[in-house]
């Protein structure tokens, strides 16, 4: 899932929130 809309820097830093999120 990329979309296009957000930037690769906010894609990353969500992505890393969630797995922080999933890994808590």
């Amino acid at each position: 899932v990329c979309p296009k809309g957000l930037n690769p820097t906010k894609a990353i830093g969500k992505i890393k929130e969630l797995m922080v999120r999933r890994a808590v």
